[in-house]
């Protein structure tokens, strides 16, 4: 921002064509495929990526003509403003955070990281119906995102409308299938509505995605823990625990899978099982 009039922009008077040659080289390798995979990275490496935060949304359809509101002297400030209501949320202040997200999306409805941040901010105050409401916005502004879906989905589930959640988590998983987070959701989705074998398979598609993906364990450990209540055959209380230790390795922290382990030991060691 040394340059912030441009003063010095030597575009017009200097020759660019090489920088120009390179740029273009630079965005066919960064192009992503129909299927939504980059072409430079194979499907595994794309979905750690995911998982760890680096990659997110969709793919979206490049803009064809740009307007003063795509000027970064234009957007600075904008992300300014995003920056500031984060750290009002962390700080405790989710409704002056959250009118701050509306105003931008209010003056600048394309900006999806608004819509991203502010949903978030009213799932974790379990405002679902606002949730909701800020992320049908994003997704009217830009359909073929395929984060803002994935969101939806996770209200619906905090809501308990599993069924909601369902249908939109399998578009975005056709949309994006190689997304552990979604296929993850997903299966909860189907779990909660009773489509237990349909869940097992989307929590083991995940784990192939994502091998260290403790959520997706803990998840199956979960299920196996159903399953046995129904049969009262070991080897479902023996796969829980298997899975709900695993878990347990990669997030010290997870009292889920620490509860489940609990549970299946307790099993294990007083039930006369088969």
């Amino acid at each position: 921002y040394d340059d912030w009039t441009e003063n010095d922009n030597l575009a017009n008077k200097k020759n660019i064509k090489d920088l120009s040659t390179s740029l273009q080289r630079l965005r066919e390798k960064l192009t992503y495929h129909e299927s939504g995979v980059r072409s430079d990275v194979d499907a595994k490496t794309l979905a750690k990526l995911k998982t760890l935060g680096y990659v997110s949304g969709g793919v979206r359809t490049p803009k064809k003509s740009y307007t003063k509101n795509d000027d970064p002297k234009t957007l600075a400030p904008v992300q300014n403003i995003i920056h500031l209501a984060k750290l009002k949320h962390l700080n405790g202040q989710w409704s002056a955070a959250a009118a701050d997200l509306e105003n931008v999306i209010k003056k600048w409805p394309r900006f999806m990281s608004a819509y991203i941040l502010l949903s978030r901010i009213y799932y974790t105050e379990k405002q679902f119906d606002k949730a909701e409401t800020v992320l049908k916005k994003g997704l009217a502004a830009s359909p073929q995102d395929v984060q803002l879906r994935e969101i939806l989905g996770a209200v619906y589930i905090g809501a308990g409308r599993f069924g909601d959640a369902v249908g939109v988590l399998q578009k975005a998983v056709r949309e994006q299938p190689e997304n552990p987070e979604t296929r993850n959701l997903l299966g909860v989705s189907l779990q909660q509505t009773g489509e237990k074998e349909e869940a097992l398979k989307h929590y083991q598609k995940a784990l192939d995605l994502a091998p260290d993906f403790a959520y997706a364990l803990n998840n199956i450990g979960s299920l196996y823990m159903l399953r046995f209540k129904e049969t009262q055959a070991k080897k479902d209380v023996q796969l829980a625990l298997g899975y709900f230790e695993k878990a347990i390795q990669l997030d010290p922290h997870m009292e889920a899978a620490k509860n489940g382990r609990e549970a299946a030991l307790h099993f294990l060691g007083l039930h006369d099982l088969d």
